[in-house]
């Protein structure tokens, strides 16, 4: 499960898309599996879509997680929580994170 929402930025529609589970776990919701902190960003014009990911490049960059929760407000991606780690380790976030997209 990942963070997602749309926004409107310079009069374009914009999709983004944060992280999320990436390798499911063998022990299926028992398990925390492998997740990613990237960001996708997808823009709409003229009946086309283009997609541009974002890796994570950044010492401050959000870890890796999914299960998150979150919602867009004009242009800023607000998520919280969500669960990190591997199997062995998993890792309960209760955190509150917001990204500005410009």
């Amino acid at each position: 499960v990942c963070v997602s929402g749309s926004f409107l930025l310079d009069e374009k529609r914009f999709g983004v898309i944060f992280g999320g589970e990436i390798d499911p776990s063998e022990k299926g919701h028992e398990g925390a599996g492998c997740f990613g902190n990237d960001i996708l960003l997808l823009e709409s014009s003229d009946d086309a879509i283009l997609v541009e990911v974002v890796p994570a490049q950044h010492d401050d960059w959000p870890e890796c997680r999914g299960w998150s929760d979150g919602d867009t407000n004009q242009n800023k991606l607000y998520f919280y929580g969500g669960l990190s780690g591997d199997d062995e380790h998993p890792t309960r976030l209760k955190d509150l994170l917001v990204c500005t997209l410009s």
